[in-house]
């Protein structure tokens, strides 16, 4: 059984390291991950024969992004403030029904995605 248990875990191993440099290695030649859903201000194209996968600007919601980073950066306001003011003006969220929470603000400031890092 303990023999069985090493093996197994041995397998496990292997497989995440095999897909990690596999992800790493899409990522480096510029492919886009659908494991991780779009960004808010991006839409996913999905792959065709002739196109790769890709992240489409979504303009509607780019502009909310734009003003949650001069908020942010510009005007110098907390992540909390910045969240009272998207859910004051109604700005809607991804799923258009539910409220901007501190914690979502805050990935969106901190995702390379907007920097042209991703």
């Amino acid at each position: 059984m303990q023999f069985q248990g090493m093996i197994a875990e041995y397998e496990r191993s292997q497989i995440l390291e095999r897909s990690r440099r596999g992800k790493r290695y899409r990522a480096h030649g510029g492919e886009v991950s659908v494991m991780s859903g779009a960004p808010y201000g991006y839409r996913y194209m999905r792959k065709t024969d002739e196109a790769p996968a890709a992240y489409i600007i979504e303009e509607n919601e780019a502009r909310f992004v734009q003003r949650v980073y001069e908020m942010y950066t510009v005007e110098g306001l907390s992540i909390g403030e910045i969240t009272r003011r998207l859910n004051r003006d109604g700005v809607p969220t991804r799923k258009r029904n539910a409220r901007w929470e501190r914690s979502t603000v805050w990935a969106m400031l901190r995702n390379p995605a907007y920097r042209g890092l991703a």
